[in-house]
């Protein structure tokens, strides 16, 4: 998942099953040219998890670096933890403008950044470490050492050339699915 905190917000509710246009930007064939390149969402307030992230997503030939900060406030000021996530991608192509993107586990670093969740993290023993310290990164390469899953299926839509939807659908049913929207990014995500 490209989402430390579980699910991906934005709520999409398909009618019959059926995914939804989602933006007014002319839909565009997906990719993995197409796609190339760095996407930022905004400041997601999730009410349903009380979480509030950024994501940012960067695409280059096979590979998928994901970075997703956590925050304590809604406007997304006050930093608490930091995903970073690299993963191997393949794109199955719908049709000219849908496409499932593969992704598997490479590795993932995360690190907290305030000391209350450096605290939360030792306590829980996340990853299975308990020697948590603030600002330091722990890098894991094995997705069963955090309870990740090896490999994620996503829907993905291109519109514009500046405008991605990620979509994921809890065990497939698509009455019940999550969009994640990003804007096309001229930065580095490094």
């Amino acid at each position: 998942m490209l989402c430390a905190c579980g699910n991906i917000t934005e709520s999409s509710s398909p009618a019959g099953g059926v995914y939804q246009r989602q933006s007014n930007l002319p839909q565009e064939r997906v990719s993995l040219t197409s796609i190339d390149g760095n996407w930022k969402s905004s400041c997601i307030a999730d009410l349903a998890t009380r979480m509030n992230y950024t994501v940012e997503l960067s695409f280059q030939d096979n590979l998928l670096l994901s970075r997703t900060v956590n925050f304590a406030d809604e406007n997304c000021t006050v930093s608490t933890t930091e995903e970073e996530r690299v993963s191997k991608i393949k794109l199955d192509l719908a049709d000219d403008s849908h496409a499932t993107l593969n992704e598997t586990f490479f590795s993932l670093k995360y690190r907290p950044t305030s000391n209350q969740a450096m605290a939360q993290l030792n306590s829980d023993k996340f990853c299975g470490y308990s020697q948590w310290s603030l600002n330091q990164f722990r890098v894991f390469t094995d997705a069963a050492t955090c309870n990740l899953n090896a490999s994620d299926l996503y829907q993905i839509e291109l519109y514009g050339d500046r405008e991605l939807h990620l979509m994921t659908c809890k065990s497939g049913d698509t009455s019940d699915c999550q969009t994640l929207k990003l804007q096309k990014s001229t930065e580095n995500t490094d």
